[in-house]
């Protein structure tokens, strides 16, 4: 396990190196000439870029990795879904219509959320 941590970490650092370093050469082969701008160290292509990607772009990794885990939750609902029975099926739209799919009796007798 931790071995295996190990080497995203290296290959999320490698790629951050390669593609600040795209960032920086480019930076450095086009800006300055066109507008007159200071010519950029790898830190700060390095910063640029992550702040870009906060901005505009996001981290598609992340979104892939929710994307899987709402796929796979709605995947085990309709697994759910078709093991019911219809009469299980309609108390549940009956529940979810009044909200009471989301709460739980407490000991005292009052819902919680």
């Amino acid at each position: 396990m931790k071995a295996g941590f190990m080497k995203i970490v290296l290959k999320v650092l490698l790629a951050v190196a390669v593609f600040s370093a795209a960032t920086m050469i480019t930076w450095n082969a086009v800006m300055p000439d066109i507008f007159n701008v200071p010519k950029l160290s790898f830190h700060q292509a390095m910063t640029l870029l992550i702040l870009t990607r906060f901005l505009f772009g996001g981290f598609g990794v992340l979104k892939d990795i929710g994307h899987y885990m709402a796929r796979k939750e709605r995947r085990a609902i309709l697994e759910s879904w078709h093991a019911m029975t219809p009469e299980e099926r309609a108390h549940c739209i009956a529940r979810a219509r009044t909200r009471e799919a989301c709460r739980t009796s407490s000991s005292d007798g009052s819902a919680e959320q």
